[in-house]
Formats: structure tokens, sequence, C-alpha cells
């Protein structure tokens, strides 16, 4: 799911011109593929433009350094990628967000860029 952003990194961005999912083996990212201002990226297919609402406040961080964090207070700033899974608490403060495109998750599913 893509939500709408308004944050601005301030500064202007270079594309990354290579992707890799484990950090050894770089491959060229195709022409057609404009990314700028991540170090990470998903690997997504069949992006599709959708009209729908999440409540971001029943999900949490479900990997890394930030597991159990609400989603809502992970994806405030600059952070614009998650993986979530439906909260435990469930949603204490609804906090419904606008989805603009839905895309499926295909391997390698997460890679670094530069």
């Amino acid at each position: 799911m893509f939500l709408p952003t308004t944050s601005d990194p301030g500064v202007p961005s270079v594309p990354a011109a290579e992707w890799s999912a484990d950090g050894l083996t770089w491959q060229a990212l195709h022409p057609s593929h404009k990314v700028t201002g991540s170090r990470w990226a998903l690997a997504i297919a069949e992006l599709q433009p959708a009209e729908a609402t999440i409540d971001l406040a029943a999900y949490s961080v479900a990997v890394g350094p930030s597991r159990g964090r609400a989603l809502t207070d992970y994806l405030r700033g600059r952070t614009d990628k998650a993986c979530a899974e439906l909260s435990e608490d469930g949603a204490l403060s609804p906090s419904p967000s606008r989805i603009v495109a839905l895309g499926v998750l295909v391997a390698p599913y997460a890679v670094i860029l530069r």
C-alpha cells in the first residue's frame, strides 16, 4: 500500500544507480526506475492506483529495532516504508489514512540502493 506523503527532504537527492539484495552483488537499476532519497526500496510488481483507507493505529512495526512501535508513530517524518502487523492492542485512537496505490511484493522483497 502507498500512502501520500508531504515530507520534503529539503535537499536535492541523486537518483540511485544500482540495487543489491545482499549488499555484495550489485545490479544496475532499470533506466525506467527512478529512486531518490532512500537507501532501501521494496520490490513491487503490479502497481495499481487505488482509492481506499487503512487505519494505521491498528498496526505496529513487525520487525527490526522498532518492532512493536505503533505504525502511526513510526511513519512520521521521513520514514516511508514499514513491515507491519495487526497490533495486539488494537486501535486505541483511530487514524484513517488514504491509500493511493496497491502493489504486490515480489522477491527479493527489499533491496539496498546506491
